[in-house]
């Protein structure tokens, strides 16, 4: 059975070819300030904790700015002939014409014009929040006929004052089919701003001439009313904020590989600034002051922004560290401290794959997995600002390796982050150069030898024995396979932060037969094994069936992780309330509400009686000791779980857990751990931790 690669290609094609940023190791330093430690309920633009209006939060500067930078439009490329297949391409579009388009042909062309036939969306109006913190995606439709070779398509944004901006996904090929669908991410150009503008462009890609325009508009929903609350110094870095993440002033940046596209620059912190530029992807920066952090009132996601100067440009602004929860959050930033290059000699060994053939002064050919083609740069990856594209190479293209290899990696770097090799080749085609990669973070090849290409991965024989075994026994996984130079073994499961490892530690590929032993995993009850060719062809993950060293104590209670110790039994309270229930045991008291979330707070009774103004309804309970400390003292939970409908009645709770585990999150990962524990009558309560919060399963 051979496994389903097409979603996980078209993901790979969705980014840029260049290496993802990461953070350092340990603990960085807290930055200190003269704020006080606390969360100030103002809306200020700036970190000088002036009381401001809403309006003045929103409010554009008057001074003027530095205009967003224009894209230089790439060379004359060999002609292409033009069907009207429809694709799905990663700038995200789908079709119901919402609003309606106007078309403005260009009187320019001296050949028979391009007709944009549709150009629509379906999203009937965005969030200014989302907009300003560059999250927001807005879904297009495009056809356009009479189109002629040597033409692309362009999307942008129109601003109010005239300027535009090309907001389109990063993608590896150059050319956008004449009629597909894809998203695009806008900026809110300022806090005021009612609507958004796109703009569709058919342009000569010799000369950078419009040849049709077509333009629509999106209405924007407004910013949060009441204002936002903010914070400054040693409060940015206490909950709800995330803790440092080693930035400060003086540290050099960048922009994370990660976000569907760069980064929105405004003049002034907060939210509805004017926007005066936009990193992309790969961007490094200085921070110049910060941090300012605000969230909106009642929300547990933050923001914590930073003024910096890129380095390229020398623009100058506020940007945002990241966007989330104290548990999920995605960084769109972190600390750069360079590439590390490395020595021609050291190309081949780790962190780096093997040799797969490529040579300078021979012919090569760019991989069929790569469908939409791939760009060619003018540098190599490790110039400062990034790299601009020179022109692009077609699926199957042949070229001559001219100079490399050259390899790098970003640091700082952990032992399993894979190095890259680039060329720089010669179209044998339109005879443009420019640097390339010679495989990606997938082990994906994206160029191959001319007359050596491999075959494709032809599986012989792949097998894990044992199929059920004991936590931390041994398994034993042998291959035979041909068709590719070499492949990867990898082990997938809940409890690895990247739901993956590879089995050969290094990186490196392995053989075209083997064995290999490995301990089975003691955090969980299952875990699967996958083989892949280095051309990302591979096989559907073997099942593994573990038996935990400490079974589950709830019969029948079908778990994804291991309980870390034997179920354990202590003195239990527990009392059931109108929409809920709370438990006390070891000190602590759980609860939770109607809609299974609750949090555990520590038992504040200090004896005495508990001591509330309001008479409970005939028949309900005021809870008291120390659910009714609590339950008086925080009205959050008393809103939650309204009053107890019995008294509270002492038991035997029986309890057993699993450790801390990095789970993936919409923004980041967050760590959890799983907890099941008895209610008085007998029933099973399956809860996941997350810190203090509760979940219920």
């Amino acid at each position: 059975m051979m496994c389903h690669w097409t979603k996980r290609v078209a993901v790979l094609l969705a980014g840029v070819l260049a290496l993802a940023g990461c953070t350092g190791g340990g603990t960085p330093p807290m930055p200190t300030g003269t704020i006080p430690a606390t969360e100030t309920p103002v809306t200020a633009p700036g970190p000088t904790n002036t009381p401001l209006s809403l309006a003045a939060l929103r409010a554009s500067p008057t001074a003027t700015h530095t205009a967003l930078p224009t894209a230089t439009p790439p060379p004359t490329l060999t002609p292409v002939l033009y069907t009207l297949v429809p694709t799905v391409v990663d700038l995200g579009i789908i079709a119901t014409p919402i609003p309606s388009a106007t078309f403005t042909p260009s009187p320019t062309s001296t050949l028979v014009p391009p007709v944009i036939t549709r150009f629509a969306t379906d999203t009937i109006g965005v969030d200014a929040l989302d907009l300003a913190l560059g999250r927001e995606e807005v879904t297009l439709n495009w056809r356009v006929d009479n189109r002629a070779p040597g033409t692309n398509l362009v999307f942008e944004q129109v601003f109010p004052d005239g300027r535009t901006f090309n907001v389109e996904r990063p993608r590896h090929f150059v050319e956008v089919p004449s009629e597909g669908s894809g998203s695009v991410i806008p900026i809110l150009p300022g806090g005021d701003a009612t609507e958004i503008r796109l703009q569709l462009r058919v342009i000569a890609m010799s000369t950078g001439a419009t040849l049709a325009r077509a333009e629509l508009r999106v209405p924007v929903n407004p910013l949060p009313l009441g204002g936002f609350a903010t914070a400054s110094g040693d409060a940015c870095y206490q909950p709800p904020y995330i803790p440092s993440t080693g930035v400060q002033v003086g540290a050099r940046g960048i922009v994370s590989q990660q976000l569907p596209a760069g980064l929105p620059m405004t003049a002034i912190s907060g939210v509805g600034g004017r926007v005066v530029g936009y990193l992309p992807r790969g961007e490094t920066f200085v921070v110049l002051e910060g941090p300012f952090c605000y969230r909106a009132p009642g929300s547990s996601e933050s923001h914590r922004q930073w003024r910096v100067r890129v380095e390229r440009s020398g623009l100058e602004g506020w940007i945002h560290e990241y966007s989330g929860t104290f548990t999920d959050y995605r960084l769109y930033f972190g600390v750069f401290r360079g590439y590390r290059i490395y020595d021609p000699a050291q190309c081949y060994s780790a962190p780096f794959l093997p040799d797969r053939g490529i040579r300078v002064g021979f012919g090569a050919r760019l991989s069929d997995t790569m469908q939409y083609g791939l760009s060619l740069m003018g540098d190599t990856a490790d110039k400062p600002g990034g790299s601009q594209t020179t022109g692009s190479l077609q699926a199957g293209e042949t070229f001559t390796v001219i100079e490399g290899p050259y390899c790098l990696r970003i640091e700082p770097a952990t032992q399993e982050t894979l190095g890259h090799r680039q060329w720089k080749v010669r179209s044998e085609v339109s005879g443009v150069t420019g640097w390339v990669y010679e495989y990606s973070d997938e082990r994906l090849s994206y160029i191959v030898p001319v007359g050596e290409a491999p075959s494709g991965l032809v599986i012989h024989a792949f097998d894990v024995q044992p199929r059920t075994v004991a936590a931390g026994g041994p398994l034993t996984l042998t291959w035979d396979v041909s068709g590719v130079n070499g492949v990867s073994l990898w082990m997938w499961h809940e409890a690895l932060p990247a739901r993956r490892v590879s089995l050969s530690g290094t990186g490196a590929l392995l053989p075209l037969s083997g064995s290999l032993t490995i301990s089975a995993p003691t955090e969980v009850t299952s875990a699967r094994f996958t083989i892949f060719g280095q051309d990302g062809t591979g096989q559907e993950g073997i099942p593994v069936t573990i038996t935990c060293t400490y079974p589950w104590f709830a019969a029948g209670e079908r778990q994804t992780f291991c309980p870390n110790a034997p179920a354990r039994l202590a003195q239990a309270a527990y009392q059931p309330f109108e929409r809920g229930l709370m438990i006390w045991f070891e000190g602590r008291i759980w609860w939770l509400d109607a809609s299974g979330n609750g949090r555990i707070d520590p038992d504040r009774w200090a004896g005495g009686d508990v001591v509330y103004s309001e008479t409970p309804p005939q028949g309900l309970f005021q809870p008291i000791r120390g659910f009714g400390t609590l339950w008086v003292g925080d009205p959050g939970v008393r809103n939650a779980l309204g009053w107890a409908t019995a008294p509270e009645q002492g038991y035997t709770i029986q309890v057993q857990e699993t450790n801390d585990f990095a789970r993936p999150g919409q923004r980041g990962s967050y760590y959890a751990s799983e907890v099941v524990l008895t209610l008085p009558d007998g029933r099973v309560l399956s809860l996941t931790r997350i810190g203090a919060t509760l979940r219920q399963r």
